[in-house]
């Protein structure tokens, strides 16, 4: 009975992630916090095992995407330090489970940004490294090598937060790089597709700082694509919407500091288009 109860909290921890990463917040929200509940409650009975510790860190991360999505910021770090501290032992450790480190990195890359920018940086670091143990770098394990860009992705908004453009920059090529390597293998990696779109948009934020406009438009223009190319693989994630609407403001924005009055009128049409397509 109580490894039937495991598993239902297993699956609600699941569910809850799916529906939160679909903007589906009504439905994710209580069922991560019903998984929550009942996983610490086997905690505090002395279950430890790494399945529990596994699917907590899953719920909790459903409920930071939860409160992100309300844009509330205060209520999401909490869930998210509580998933740090709870997988950290493990993941940490020789003996930790795969899953359980990159599930550690995952929460990592999500807590970086609600730290200082120097923080985040060290933060990143950390998951990083991990995940470099796991064989990113060298594309053994494919699912590490697509955390590893989304994470440098991460550091290198922070470097630019920073104003360092010359590390940003760095980072960002090895993100296009690193991304494009896992697609060779397995085209259909939705988190390496969505790197693909993070590292030319980086890479434009930096020209943009640089005040090289023409170059930001130009790789404003590939992230775009990038995205509408993810969309066709994956229509039901709302951040890859949000991104494409993304792309059109940066595109707008550098249109409109080049003088181009009227395209950036066109190009914000559009985007507004967009915001009102359901």
């Amino acid at each position: 009975a109580a490894s039937a109860m495991q598993r239902g909290d297993d699956s609600s921890a699941r569910l809850a992630l799916v529906n939160a990463r679909q903007g589906k917040i009504e439905a994710a929200l209580p069922l991560a916090k019903q998984a929550v509940a009942a996983l610490e409650q086997m905690r505090r009975q002395g279950d430890q095992n790494e399945r529990i510790i596994y699917s907590l860190g899953l719920a909790l991360e459903a409920q930071f995407i939860c409160y992100r999505f309300r844009l509330d910021s205060t209520s999401g770090a909490i869930p998210l330090q509580q998933a740090r501290e709870t997988l950290r032992p493990l993941a940490t450790s020789a003996e930790g489970s795969r899953r359980v480190k990159l599930e550690y990195a995952n929460v990592l890359n999500h807590l970086s940004f609600l730290q200082p920018p120097e923080q985040g940086v060290v933060t990143c670091e950390e998951a990083l490294s991990i995940l470099k143990t796991l064989g990113a770098l060298e594309l053994s394990d494919l699912s590490a090598a697509s955390a590893w860009a989304d994470t440098a992705d991460s550091a290198a908004r922070l470097w630019l937060a920073i104003g360092r453009l010359d590390e940003a920059e760095r980072l960002e090529k090895r993100v296009q790089t690193v991304a494009e390597g896992v697609l060779a293998v397995r085209s259909g990696d939705l988190r390496a597709r969505r790197d693909c779109f993070f590292a030319p948009e980086g890479l434009g934020l930096v020209e943009a700082g640089r005040f090289h406009d023409a170059a930001a438009l130009q790789y404003f223009g590939q992230s775009g694509q990038a995205v509408k190319d993810y969309l066709r693989f994956n229509p039901s994630d709302s951040d890859g919407w949000y991104f494409l609407y993304r792309s059109y403001a940066c595109t707008a924005a550098m249109m409109l500091r080049e003088g181009r009055v009227a395209d950036a009128l066109q190009k914000a049409r559009d985007w507004t288009q967009l915001s009102r397509d359901g």
